[in-house]
């Protein structure tokens, strides 16, 4: 039966432990260590008056040395020198903020003393000598045992738990309720060879009390959460669990300052700059390393990069990235001699019986992209072997059905592209699915690798003659009220306006915001899913703004959302199509000019309907059901709307943009075709109209594939260019898309909110693929001193497109919502 400590706290635990020492060059007078408290919940007090743990703290200010010896049974030890702690957290981590502001040193094992004597030389301000008494515990009697290497795939090997040493796991909150909640990292690149200073000569039982003295000196002295290493290995092979969170998750600790975040430091009880480890422990630390690691699918000879946070002892400043061997010693990331130049000696063999210890491993599994369309081309999946062996790779459908399998045989790599298929020849239909690659060496099977696909709709347009879904100046759509600032209202959209109730995947939206006395944006997006931090349109204080949007609806609730920035704001919605199984295709042209009344000098009057042939113009063909096109409005004398539809048809109730006086506004328009042709009708005049033709939708074109909103370009935060100067004037920028934010490398054309923002200089932007000749056309007209978005469906050339800034210096934003193909 354990013996319980009686409660109490930390004065009582260290008050006779904590001895301010005079600044002198000769020797104190011995220091007596009377009997305190063990710091181990289940453990008793000494039943004399000694200890095992020993630092120091004094002040940073702090120009001298200090020394210390300590008594035993056996006499006086030799003097040995204070120095600084070589581990610690990340600069701004957890373990940091409640870090103590002096200088620590390690703590040190020094046998069962009962004494101890310092000296010091210069200045030496604030010194504090800190003894721990560990007590004891049953935790002392769990004997000595050898840890093995496992073989192939490493099982995991005996690791003695915190119970198993006596851990007080109310200690974790010494320092505040954060710190009793483990932090986690994303993964596993590197893991940290260390030792602990302090003597060798420990027994099988001293260790727990070992561990126990070193948690509470991390705790109490250090002022940070917990011990600070993940694993600890002593000199007879046994492997302890260190820091709390879970010994098969990527705690992080605070071993390897700047370096803890997705690694893991395992300590070696002992001193080990002249002394060898033990073959035992050595054997431990191989088979802990390998089974560690192994699920991560690392090369024990491999490297990865780690990114400093700053802290400790660390080499690397915050924000500087290092390559590391995966298997690295402490002094390959901090200012330090750990683990010692006799254990640092032997990492290269560590390494090679880790590797050996692998066996049948996947070593860095990967699939090109993670998401395609349907009926298109699938991932190829990669990885590497450390010998020869046979794999397997299943494509499983979402209740874990394998639909499909490969297999094969290989001693250096593999990789093998992945049919959208079943085995009967089906292409596989639109939803998530899991690539599982796994392996085998004879009876040895590696840990297998699961990666996720998602085959993606793709689609074709539906035209519809536009028709209004929401008017928040009214009681349309069931919200008569602007929205406030961060509000958010779901527009239904399914079943309504002509969209079907069930097929569709995303919908074309003409959405215009009507500013109170707030600058503010815009955002619509999938209902049913959180805002992705994108913006569909801007809007200056009292500007009335429209813009096309073609936000996802599949597997979302059948709404879009609108979310309204800041201030207060009315919001109308248009519907003007929607994509679905069968319908038009897309077909990108060259941008062309097919009208500017300004060269004719006869602008839109007031309630004036013109009609516009399009068929037979801009390589539109005869058959072509509807265009995508910019419509443009200028040199307006009254503010007004413009709207769009087809011609041969009654005009809707709705609106394709709006217009203040002075204002050159622009959106983009998909509008049907009646006979060829479309038909403009405009308010109040005088206006200029302009339209130029970017595509148009028909029979042997591209399917459309929405995604959620993702930022592509942002020139302000380097996102997409290479730093955060501003485009412009006369500039173009050039902008890679393949690959990002979903969209594939076959990917023909996207669909992106392009915005300008921090204009100096009004001007325009042009969207282009980039090859041959840039167009005479405009996508954005910049204002100085308002953000401007439109809705942009560009080409790609080589999976990247350009834009042209004739004015400026401005910033460009860029959020793809889709792509064709």
């Amino acid at each position: 039966m354990r013996r319980l400590l009686p409660t109490v706290s930390l004065a009582a635990l260290f008050s006779s432990a904590l001895v301010v020492l005079p600044v002198s060059a000769a020797p104190s007078a011995p220091k007596r260590h009377p009997v305190a408290a063990s710091v181990a919940e289940h453990a008793t007090a000494s039943a004399t008056a000694t200890f095992s743990t020993l630092g120091a703290t004094w002040d940073r200010s702090s120009t001298g040395t200090a020394q210390v010896r300590t008594h035993t049974s056996k006499g006086w030890s030799s003097w040995s020198a204070l120095e600084a702690t070589d581990a610690g957290p990340d600069a701004r981590g957890k373990d940091a903020l409640t870090a103590s502001t002096q200088v620590a040193t390690p703590p040190l094992w020094v046998g069962h003393a009962d004494g101890y004597q310092t000296r010091t030389q210069g200045s030496v301000t604030g010194l504090k000598v800190i003894t721990v008494d560990p007590g004891t515990s049953s935790a002392d009697r769990i004997g000595a045992a050898q840890a093995g290497v496992a073989e192939a795939a490493p099982a995991a090997p005996t690791v003695y738990s915190r119970a198993d040493w006596g851990a007080d796991e109310s200690l974790r909150s010494f320092n505040g309720s954060g710190c009793a909640t483990p932090d986690y990292g994303s993964t596993i690149k590197v893991g940290f060879v260390h030792h602990t200073d302090g003597v060798n000569d420990y027994t099988p039982d001293d260790v727990p009390g070992i561990i126990r003295g070193i948690y509470a000196y991390h705790v109490k002295t250090n002022g940070w959460c917990d011990i600070g290493y993940n694993f600890l290995v002593d000199a007879f092979g046994r492997v302890w669990e260190g820091r709390y969170g879970g010994t098969d998750r990527p705690v992080i600790g605070a071993h390897t300052g700047g370096h803890n975040t997705n690694s893991f430091g395992v300590a070696l009880l002992g001193t080990f700059s002249t002394v060898e480890p033990t073959p035992e422990m050595l054997t431990a630390l191989e088979g802990l390393m390998a089974w560690k690691i192994a699920p991560y699918h690392l090369d024990p000879h491999g490297t990865n990069p780690l990114t400093s946070a700053g802290g400790g002892t660390s080499k690397y400043p915050a924000g500087t990235t290092t390559t590391f061997n995966i298997l690295s010693g402490h002094r390959d990331a901090g200012n330090t001699e750990c683990p010692g130049n006799a254990m640092y000696a032997h990492l290269a063999e560590v390494r090679d019986a880790v590797a050996a210890a692998t066996g049948a491993a996947l070593i860095d599994p990967s699939t090109t992209v993670t998401s395609v369309p349907f009926a298109g081309t699938g991932p190829a999946v990669r990885a590497r072997v450390l010998q020869d062996q046979s794999w397997t790779l299943d494509v499983r459908d979402a209740s874990g059905a394998t639909v499909r399998t490969w297999t094969g045989q290989t001693s250096t790599s593999l990789t093998q592209r992945v049919e959208l298929k079943d085995a009967a020849g089906n292409w596989l239909p639109p939803g998530t699915y899991s690539l599982v690659l796994s392996s085998a060496a004879g009876v040895d099977a590696a840990i297998p690798w699961t990666g996720q696909l998602v085959i993606a709709p793709s689609s074709a347009f539906v035209p519809l003659t536009p028709s209004r879904l929401l008017d928040t100046r009214t009681s349309l759509g069931g919200h008569q009220a602007p929205l406030g600032p961060n509000e958010s209202l779901a527009v239904t959209v399914l079943g309504a306006g002509g969209v079907p109730t069930s097929g569709v995947t995303a919908v074309a939206l003409n959405v215009t915001g009507i500013a109170g006395d707030a600058a503010t944006f815009l955002a619509a997006y999938p209902g049913g899913t959180t805002w992705p931090g994108t913006s569909s349109l801007n809007l200056a204080a009292r500007q009335v703004h429209a813009a096309l949007v073609t936000p996802k609806v599949q597997g979302g609730d059948g709404t879009v959302r609108v979310l309204n920035g800041s201030g207060s704001t009315h919001v109308v919605v248009d519907v003007v199509g929607y994509y679905t199984g069968s319908g038009s295709t897309y077909s990108s042209v060259v941008p062309a000019r097919v009208l500017d009344t300004r060269d004719s000098s006869t602008p839109f009057g007031t309630d004036e309907t013109r009609q516009l042939p399009i068929a037979g113009q801009a390589g539109v063909p005869s058959d072509a059901t509807a265009v995508v096109a910019n419509l443009t409005v200028t040199g307006a004398t009254h503010a007004g709307y413009v709207t769009a539809f087809p011609s041969g048809g009654s005009r809707p109730a709705t609106s394709s943009l709006n217009v203040a006086a002075g204002e050159t506004a622009t959106n983009r328009v998909v509008v049907g075709l009646g006979g060829g042709a479309m038909s403009i009708y405009t308010q109040s005049g005088p206006v200029q109209v302009i339209v130029d033709v970017v595509g148009y939708l028909g029979s042997g074109g591209a399917l459309f594939t929405p995604l959620d909103p993702a930022r592509i370009l942002d020139t302000r935060s380097a996102n997409g260019v290479p730093g955060t100067s501003k485009a412009g004037p006369d500039s173009t920028t050039t902008v890679a898309v393949a690959g990002r934010g979903g969209v594939p490398a076959d990917a023909t054309s996207v669909v992106l909110t392009l915005t300008t923002t921090g204009v100096q200089r009004a001007g325009y932007v042009t969207a282009w693929s980039g090859a041959g000749t840039r167009p005479g056309v405009s996508d954005v007209n910049t204002w100085v001193g308002h953000d401007v978005a439109n809705l942009v469906v560009v080409r790609l050339s080589g999976g990247s497109f350009s834009l042209y800034s004739s004015g400026g210096p401005l910033h460009l934003v860029a959020d793809v919502v889709g792509y064709y193909r």
